[in-house]
């Protein structure tokens, strides 16, 4: 890696290095979180050279990263072109089971027959058994399947892969312009639902069924064909006020030519900023692309739309985890990214005050000053405990944000109130009482250490350095244990979070766009499976998964990491309208099917989030079928062979339980793979055909290098577990 950079510049001569692709890894290399040195690796390794970097507009907080931490010049590029999601297939026959309840329903034949059917067309697309069995009420299988459809089909995706300084046909500029007014007082499609009489909030309810789904699909098509004719035409059907925001949402994204942007950049030009964030959001001045994106101000977070919002994704989540139990969960984790405080407002870092039971004071500028204690009568329930794990970027780059989140818990901890009424105070005595330090008894804001960005898990996974989930566990709070806020910069207390860990009943993480999902990139099954695993390892108990949800605009919801999993498996990763458009990109498009299917694997590997049904489908779409092979032979047959490998693995693993014939399916479909790459090596290395797994124990330069920090994890865990 130190030797990549050097030759580019020290022997060839680079005169600039250009990276394409957001998220790199050399922003994350060891080194300060700002400021760098001369001991800093992103230093060493770019030293003086001219930086460019070709970056996704809504991923504002990587692309501030960057900047920080290696001097990049950053160029924002617009996301692909987004289209409702289609159904198809198993999701199709699904549909077309739950048109028929009508003709069955009061015929007790009839119901019977019918029930059979829905529970099997259910099955394919893989909602739980235990909601389909013969105890549940046919009229409640009818709606769980409802919504289900609902869930699978109210969402959009990115068919293909955006290419810079490529042609965009009227069609994908239109629905370019349909993407970033999807949401907010300009949206298209609300605008169009209002004009037709529609209440368009009442879409999206329950009693909405089949019919808000078809609505909401027709107002999708229909947008698009008014923003087509709106820019033929010059004339607006929704009105002037709508006509005028379509065109100059088009002329914003006519201005976005970021090869020019790039190439004026190398020849020594200024790059004007720009602010950055998801286009879904509605926010224009986010356009035109081909700009240096800046952030926010975070003395202004959270604001006060995003603590009304955090304050319903609070009430949501307790409620949904009072239906399925018998109680408050005592201490919730949260991952905590940064995208939450440079897009969201600080939605989710309100939802944790929240928890806890305080609330934020505003000046009048709109910048925080202070938070203030709600009294429990108002509260009207018991003040939540919290264990937050936090990215290395919320932690470089918004550090009064963390700062203001542990004084609320060190705040809420030193309240004289019944310890059945504030788990906070509740956990800290009980850590007091076994020797901790009352100081360090408070600490609830985890990271990795400073200078570092990884949680480990995601390497351990991918790199096959486990042999069971306690191995995940213990890397977790090894690379995690490092305490912020307030003067705690990185202390290391891995004492603590195991502590905190151990009082873990629900796990909970929170999406707000379509730009990405959990399956983009394999840090979220690192770090939401990652901490999940080792709370659920710690405390002994099974560990609720929830995600929060607000990419609709004005609207929460919360539903199981299982739900969003499926709902990503099966509107994405298994829908061909997504799996085209990936062929389409030939050989990075294979790359990022791999690197979704890698994602499967981790979640498998950390959760109970992939079911049987999952990795089945997935092997017979992506390795048993012969055109899918000759795809990857052709444009990527690493992508492809890796795929099988990660499949197979599963199943030794017994992440699944594979039948038979897919088994030997996969088996000899993998053959065929590992053939085809060596024979295209020849002589040389082909690094495959087997997992090895190499861990903590085979590994003595690990050991060297660690500083014995493992091995005091390790007895912490012995210690914890040994009490259970």
């Amino acid at each position: 890696y130190l030797a990549t950079y050097h030759w580019l510049d020290a022997v060839w001569g680079a005169d600039a290095i250009v990276h394409v692709g957001n998220h790199g890894s050399l922003e994350c290399l060891p080194g300060k979180g700002a400021g760098m040195t001369s001991d800093c690796y992103p230093d060493i390794c770019i030293g003086s050279l001219p930086f460019f970097y070709i970056y996704d507009s809504p991923s504002v907080s990587g692309a501030s990263g960057a900047k920080r931490r290696c001097y990049a010049t950053v160029i924002d590029h617009l996301p692909p072109v987004s289209e409702k999601v289609r159904p198809y297939g198993p999701v199709e026959g699904l549909r077309d089971v739950l048109e028929q309840y009508p003709a069955a329903r009061g015929d007790a034949f009839r119901e019977e027959t019918f029930r059979g059917l829905l529970v099997s067309a259910a099955a394919e697309v893989g909602v739980g058994s235990e909601l389909l069995s013969d105890t549940v009420p046919l009229a409640d299988i009818v709606k769980t399947c409802t919504e289900e459809y609902r869930r699978l089909t109210d969402c959009t995706v990115y068919p293909g892969m955006h290419v810079i300084g490529g042609s965009r046909d009227p069609h994908e500029r239109a629905g370019m312009i349909r993407t970033v007014l999807s949401n907010g007082d300009f949206s298209v499609i609300r605008r169009l639902a209002e004009a037709k009489g529609i209440d368009f909030d009442g879409l999206y309810t329950e009693d909405s069924g089949l019919e808000g789904a078809d609505t909401l699909a027709s107002l999708y098509e229909e947008s698009l064909g008014i923003i087509e004719d709106t820019l033929s035409t010059g004339t607006c059907l929704l009105g002037d006020d709508m006509g005028r925001i379509i065109a100059e949402t088009a002329s914003r994204i006519d201005a976005s030519d970021e090869t020019a942007a790039l190439i004026h950049a190398l020849d020594g030009g200024y790059t004007p900023p720009g602010p950055g964030g998801p286009l879904d959001h509605g926010d224009l001045e986010v356009l035109p692309t081909g700009r240096n994106p800046y952030s926010v101000d975070p003395s202004r977070i959270p604001g006060r739309v995003a603590w009304n919002t955090g304050m319903a994704l609070a009430d949501r989540t307790l409620d949904r985890y009072l239906r399925e139990t018998d109680g408050y969960p005592e201490t919730i984790s949260f991952y905590w990214i940064s995208s939450d405080l440079t897009n969201d407002g600080g939605e989710l870092l309100s939802q944790m005050m929240y928890m806890l039971g305080v609330r934020p004071v505003w000046k009048g500028d709109g910048r925080i000053s202070s938070f203030e204690v709600i009294p429990l009568g108002e509260l009207g329930r018991p003040r939540i405990d919290i264990t937050v794990n936090m990215s290395g970027m919320v932690r470089d780059s918004f550090s009064n944000s963390p700062d203001l989140l542990d004084s609320a818990v060190r705040e809420v901890a030193s309240l004289d109130e019944p310890l059945d009424m504030n788990y906070v105070r509740k956990h800290v005595l009980g850590s007091v009482e076994m020797g901790r330090d009352p100081e360090d008894a408070t600490a609830r804001v985890f990271s990795s250490a400073p200078g570092a960005a990884s949680s480990g898990v995601q390497l351990a996974v991918l790199s096959n350095a486990w042999r069971s989930e306690r191995d995940l566990a213990e890397i977790f709070v090894e690379a995690h244990g490092y305490a912020y806020g307030n003067g705690r910069n990185g202390q290391c207390l891995h004492e603590q979070l195991v502590d905190t860990l151990s009082t873990v009943t629900l796990s909970y993480s929170k999406i707000s766009t379509y730009d990405y999902d959990y399956l983009d990139t394999p840090g979220f099954f690192g770090d939401i499976g990652g901490m999940s695993n080792a709370a659920r390892i710690l405390s002994g108990r099974d560990v609720r998964d929830y995600v929060g949800d607000t990419r609709r605009r004005g609207s929460v919801s919360v539903h199981t990491l299982q739900e969003e999993m499926r709902r990503i498996v099966r509107s994405k990763v298994l829908n061909p309208q997504w799996i085209e458009g990936m062929k389409d990109n030939g050989y990075q498009g294979a790359a990022q099917i791999m690197k979704c299917i890698g994602s499967i694997h981790g979640f498998g590997a950390t959760t109970d989030s992939v079911d049987d049904r999952t990795y089945r489908d997935v092997a017979r779409t992506f390795v048993n079928d012969p055109e899918m092979r000759r795809f990857f032979r052709e444009v990527n047959p690493f992508a492809g062979e890796e795929i099988a490998r990660r499949l197979l693995e599963s199943a030794e693993r017994g992440l699944w339980d594979a039948d038979p014939e897919t088994l030997e399916a996969l088996r000899n479909s993998y053959l065929q793979l590992e053939a085809d790459l060596e024979e295209r090596a020849g002589d040389g290395d082909f690094q495959g055909g087997s997992t090895e797994i190499r861990t903590y124990d085979d590994v003595d330069v690990w050991k060297d290098g660690d500083g014995g920090s493992m091995e005091r994890v390790r007895g912490l865990f012995e210690r914890r577990l040994s009490g259970l």
